[in-house]
């Protein structure tokens, strides 16, 4: 005779109900995908892609564009890398032409502004 008024249909592992089992997994998984994605864009807001892909002048302008976090004008980029304004603009053409960046002319005041992608 069978001495369990209820059935155990949907339990699993003494006693424990199978959704806390499916909801944890869903859980860990989340949490997976999050560590490895931070790992991947690190600190320096750039994928281990990018760093592999371009040249060194091109990761330290993409490099100071994402870290800002804000549109930047041409001009100031040219004041903080030392290169000659002409060739700042080349890198930057480069980089739009990856679609890294955006450029947009401010006509108004006759210089680009800069946003990260």
């Amino acid at each position: 005779m069978h001495n369990h008024p209820h059935s155990n249909a949907g339990e699993f592992l003494g006693g424990f109900p199978i959704w806390i089992i499916v909801i944890g997994f869903i859980v860990l998984v989340v949490l997976i995908g999050i560590y490895f994605h931070r790992k991947r864009v690190q600190s320096d807001y750039l994928t281990s892609e990018e760093r592999k892909k371009y040249d060194g002048m091109e990761i330290e302008i993409l490099r100071l564009i994402r870290q800002t976090g804000k549109p930047m004008r041409q001009s100031e980029i040219c004041d903080l890398i030392p290169l000659e304004p002409d060739e700042i603009a080349d890198y930057l053409s480069s980089l739009q032409d990856k679609k890294l960046i955006k450029r947009e002319w401010l006509s108004d005041e006759q210089v680009y502004l800069v946003k990260p992608i």
